[in-house]
């Protein structure tokens, strides 16, 4: 292996660039011919039609390209490889190099080919809670943590799965996206809907927000629920097709001084209830239905299974976040990759599928302490509540002293506002 120096970013780093023909070798990944090892995996120079084009150099025998994270290699998938094959090798060649590094697999009209990013740093295990504000508040944007290149975010536009065993950092990452909602976006902008099958011991900081118009923490509770929100599903149905339009984007455009706010449905330890043909049934409609009028439903569970993460629920999850699961089959269940997500180290470290693309992730870390000092000045539902008995007080007050409260009569010449008199005659 050798070093190369370059102008990375302000700094100026220094990285290993691995010859990867000759590690394949020294794997075993080869052929013998008259007792000698010949390499199966070639490396190609596709750089010139790719972004990475002007970028590219030789060094130490091998092309790479230079790229923000480090350095990315091309080769060729041997015929006798499949694309499971070839992902496979990412947790081999990490071990044999010590590197951070992924592997994405390319098929086009010329074959197969497969890059290998190899990144100059590695996550950290901890990256405390950052708020980076919203400008734009049609969209509910959300900063997970970071990744190799960053921050990595996300815009909730689909239904969002969260899947990760115990101690994998679920509970963390998912107050961390509920608690950026709150604080970045009005109660007019963001409406929850909590359903916490935990006994409601997770989610219970948010349940008196003005944010949160429903929290439930039973089977009852989230039945009706999802009662709450077929009825709006159809109210907003009803204004698109009324108004000749497709989508809640469409209608916010058109309709700017009566817009639709965003709803996010959280439902926390889906476990608990997805054995009830009823929610089964209610849950498959929403997720087929509701994505395009702006009422998105986050999913959790620690236990991933294929019994529970069915088939069907999953195609219609548009994000995915997986952190550590128990086994390499769940592994496989959340993020359609064996041996990935058992081998994370759990903690807020995942990898997140959204847009097509798998990037690996440490969320941010904020507990229970810190969400409550953060939304202490969110306004509240005993705001309201308060300003209500402040004003049956004011009234009981007023009778005291013999007094009547201040009205506005609306009422026309000749009607009765009330015949309730009748009962004291």
């Amino acid at each position: 292996m050798a070093f190369l120096k370059w102008l990375f970013g302000r700094d100026k780093e220094e990285f290993e660039i691995i010859n990867f023909e000759k590690l394949f070798v020294h794997m075993g990944i080869c052929v013998k011919e008259h007792g000698e090892k010949k390499q199966v995996i070639y490396q190609v120079d596709y750089m010139n039609n790719s972004q990475y084009k002007r970028h590219k150099t030789r060094f130490n025998g091998c092309l790479i390209a230079i790229t923000d994270f480090g350095y990315i290699e091309r080769f060729r998938v041997p015929y006798t490889f499949d694309k499971a094959d070839i992902e496979g090798l990412k947790d081999k060649l990490e071990l044999q190099t010590n590197k951070s590094l992924d592997i994405e697999f390319i098929q086009s009209s010329n074959g197969a080919y497969f890059d290998i990013k190899v990144y100059s740093h590695k996550l950290k295990e901890k990256y405390n809670f950052e708020l980076i504000e919203q400008k734009e508040k049609d969209k509910l944007q959300v900063f997970l943590g970071y990744g190799r290149l960053g921050l990595i975010d996300f815009i909730i536009n689909k239904h969002i799965g969260l899947f990760g065993e115990s101690g994998s950092g679920k509970s963390t990452t998912l107050k961390t996206i509920i608690t950026q909602l709150i604080l970045n976006y009005k109660p007019n902008e963001l409406e929850l809907y909590l359903s916490d099958n935990k006994g409601g011991t997770e989610l219970n900081i948010y349940a008196d927000l003005v944010h949160c118009k429903k929290f439930v923490k039973d089977l009852n509770g989230l039945k009706e629920v999802f009662k709450i929100l077929n009825e709006e599903a159809e109210r907003r149905y009803k204004l698109l097709f009324d108004a000749k339009l497709e989508d809640i984007k469409s209608y916010n455009k058109k309709f700017k001084k009566n817009k639709l706010t965003n709803i996010l449905f959280v439902i926390e330890e889906f476990v608990a209830v997805y054995k009830d043909k009823a929610i089964q049934s209610m849950l498959q409609t929403a997720l087929s239905q509701w994505r395009s009028i702006g009422i998105y439903v986050l999913i959790t569970t620690q236990r991933p299974s294929s019994k529970v993460i069915t088939g069907d629920l999953k195609c219609n999850l548009g994000i995915i976040l997986g952190l550590k699961t128990l086994d390499s089959n769940n592994s496989n269940v959340v993020i359609d990759r064996y041996n990935l997500l058992n081998n994370l180290r759990g903690n807020g470290h995942g990898y997140i599928r959204y847009n097509g693309k798998l990037e690996e992730f440490q969320s941010f870390y904020i507990d229970h302490t810190q969400v409550k000092k953060l939304i202490r000045n969110i306004e509240r539902k005993k705001d309201i509540r308060e300003e209500a008995l402040k004003t049956d007080a004011k009234v009981v007050m007023l009778k005291k002293e013999g007094l009547k409260e201040e009205t506005t009569n609306n009422n026309k010449m000749g009607e009765v506002a009330s015949l309730d008199f009748l009962d004291s005659l």
